[in-house]
């Protein structure tokens, strides 16, 4: 991992032009990840945590340079190939950074959309750095409420996330694992052009 405490944090950036926000949030869509964690309370914590991250992973790191270079923000590891998997480099912000790149790629999103609804929702309403001690963040009791608003999200967040089929998908009786569906695609095509 080569991440310096400047890297991870929010740091001002010129005007960036459009068409490079639409193609970064072509990347997030394309290759990143919307999320929540949740970690059970232990130890010294008083509550259990939930924490806002987005991250993009990419065998490029032309890309991941990009995404760095723009929004001035994240940390990034390195993920060494194996016998199965190329390397790759992974770019992630949490919470604060994910807040600063989130508002300036949503309007272009378009699979990850809701997740990034659902994440702005959090950090927006996230009490945890309000009222810690200077330089701190946070460390004190996170109350009932607090805790089932956090839950809420973090639960429609995994169910967005969800993998596998969904409520509605259809499998084939006859086993086959694809169909053509061309027609239904040009179809969309001809009610766009209209």
């Amino acid at each position: 991992m080569f991440a310096t405490p400047a890297l991870c944090e929010v740091s001002l950036v010129a005007e960036i032009p459009l068409t490079m926000l639409a193609y970064l949030a072509g990347v997030i869509d394309g290759e990143g990840c919307i999320g929540i964690r949740k970690t059970r309370r232990t130890g010294s914590f008083k509550s259990t945590r939930y924490s806002a991250v987005m991250t993009v992973g990419n065998t490029s790191r032309l890309v991941i340079e990009q995404l760095i270079a723009v929004f001035g923000v994240g940390c990034v590891t390195y993920r060494y190939p194996t016998k199965t998997k190329r390397s790759c480099y992974l770019w992630t912000v949490s919470s604060l950074g994910a807040r600063h790149v989130l508002p300036m790629v949503h309007p272009y999103l378009i699979v990850k959309r809701e997740q990034a609804a659902v994440l702005l929702e959090f950090i927006d309403e996230f009490d945890s750095f309000k009222g810690a001690r200077p330089g701190k963040k946070g460390g004190q009791m996170v109350s009932p409420d607090e805790l089932a608003r956090r839950d809420r999200l973090y639960q429609k967040m995994r169910s967005l996330n969800r993998v596998g089929p969904r409520h509605g998908d259809r499998a084939r009786s006859d086993g086959r694992m694809s169909i053509g569906v061309t027609a239904e695609f040009a179809a969309i095509r001809r009610s766009a052009a209209r």
